[in-house]
């Protein structure tokens, strides 16, 4: 059996196994649609087969956690994952991006210190890669 990797935010949270997580479960805050089908409202660390706001299909296992079936209704925004250092977490120019993202109505999740999962909507005209690109370059000035 695998590990038990669990997330900080408050909130309704359930036990879900991924075929991509090597058995491993996530716990995730997740919100009950119907039968077997649940809304994400936060992305999984260990998985890259659905993100927050997708709606999946799971089946419910014996112990009580939930295992993925296929992601049936996506969230509509593209999803980035990076891994950044301490140095962008501190600067300004990790304010900057949240901020810009947020104008757009993205969203942003931090994991792990320097593990982030950036999303924004797929009709944002923003050019994310030089934004970020900006970003970066805010931090690394002397």
């Amino acid at each position: 059996m695998g590990r038990i990797w669990k997330h900080n935010a408050p909130g309704p949270k359930r036990y879900v196994r991924f075929p991509d997580g090597e058995g491993d479960l996530e716990e995730l805050l997740i919100t009950r649609r119907a039968p077997r089908y649940y809304r994400l409202d936060e992305t999984p660390f260990l998985s890259e087969c659905a993100s927050s706001g997708d709606t999946i299909e799971v089946d419910e296992e014996a112990d009580g956690s939930l295992r993925f079936i296929r992601r049936v209704a996506p969230s509509g925004l593209r999803t980035y994952r990076c891994m950044v250092s301490k140095v962008f977490i501190v600067s300004p120019g990790w304010e900057w991006l949240k901020s810009r993202m947020l104008e757009e109505g993205g969203t942003w999740e931090q994991l792990c210190g320097g593990y982030l999962i950036l999303q924004l909507p797929q009709d944002s005209p923003r050019e994310f890669e030089t934004e970020f690109r900006t970003a970066f370059s805010m931090s690394t000035e002397t």
